[in-house]
Protein backbone atom coordinates (compact mmCIF):
# COMPACT_ATOMS: atom_id res chain seq x y z
CA UNK A 1 0.00 0.00 0.00
CA UNK A 2 1.23 3.48 -0.80
CA UNK A 3 1.22 6.39 1.56
CA UNK A 4 -2.25 7.73 2.33
CA UNK A 5 -3.24 11.05 3.88
CA UNK A 6 -6.59 11.81 5.48
CA UNK A 7 -7.58 15.20 6.84
CA UNK A 8 -10.28 15.66 9.47
CA UNK A 9 -10.68 19.32 10.42
CA UNK A 10 -7.30 20.39 11.81
CA UNK A 11 -6.13 16.77 12.20
CA UNK A 12 -4.13 14.77 9.68
CA UNK A 13 -3.77 11.00 9.66
CA UNK A 14 -1.01 9.57 7.48
CA UNK A 15 -0.42 5.90 6.75
CA UNK A 16 3.26 5.56 5.96
CA UNK A 17 4.40 2.25 4.50
CA UNK A 18 6.99 0.84 4.22
CA UNK A 19 9.44 2.52 6.56
CA UNK A 20 12.09 1.25 8.90
CA UNK A 21 10.80 1.63 12.42
CA UNK A 22 14.35 2.24 13.67
CA UNK A 23 14.86 5.18 11.27
CA UNK A 24 11.66 6.71 9.92
CA UNK A 25 13.20 9.76 8.21
CA UNK A 26 10.42 11.86 9.78
CA UNK A 27 11.31 15.25 11.21
CA UNK A 28 12.03 15.37 14.93
CA UNK A 29 9.16 16.44 17.21
CA UNK A 30 6.75 16.29 14.26
CA UNK A 31 4.21 13.62 15.26
CA UNK A 32 1.37 13.76 17.81
CA UNK A 33 0.49 10.04 17.83
CA UNK A 34 2.18 6.80 16.70
CA UNK A 35 0.29 3.51 16.55
CA UNK A 36 1.42 0.09 15.38
CA UNK A 37 -0.38 -3.23 15.22
CA UNK A 38 1.61 -6.49 15.23
CA UNK A 39 4.75 -4.77 13.95
CA UNK A 40 6.94 -4.05 16.97
CA UNK A 41 7.68 -7.75 17.60
CA UNK A 42 9.34 -7.95 14.16
CA UNK A 43 11.92 -5.18 14.52
CA UNK A 44 15.57 -6.09 14.84
CA UNK A 45 16.48 -3.42 17.38
CA UNK A 46 13.65 -2.52 19.79
CA UNK A 47 15.84 -0.04 21.71
CA UNK A 48 16.50 1.91 18.50
CA UNK A 49 12.75 1.92 17.80
CA UNK A 50 11.98 3.42 21.20
CA UNK A 51 14.68 6.05 20.64
CA UNK A 52 13.16 6.89 17.24
CA UNK A 53 9.67 7.16 18.74
CA UNK A 54 11.01 9.56 21.34
CA UNK A 55 12.74 11.59 18.63
CA UNK A 56 9.71 11.99 16.31
CA UNK A 57 7.00 12.52 18.94
CA UNK A 58 6.07 16.07 19.83
CA UNK A 59 6.23 16.98 23.52
CA UNK A 60 3.11 15.44 25.03
CA UNK A 61 2.78 13.05 22.07
CA UNK A 62 1.30 9.59 22.57
CA UNK A 63 2.34 6.19 21.29
CA UNK A 64 0.38 2.91 21.46
CA UNK A 65 1.27 -0.55 20.18
CA UNK A 66 -0.44 -3.90 19.91
CA UNK A 67 2.29 -6.52 20.22
CA UNK A 68 1.64 -10.17 19.32
CA UNK A 69 3.64 -12.31 21.76
CA UNK A 70 2.34 -15.69 20.67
Amino acid sequence: MDEARFEFGDSIIEHIYPRYFEKTELEGSSVDFVFSHAAFEHVLNPDACVDELHRVLKPGGVTAHCIDLR
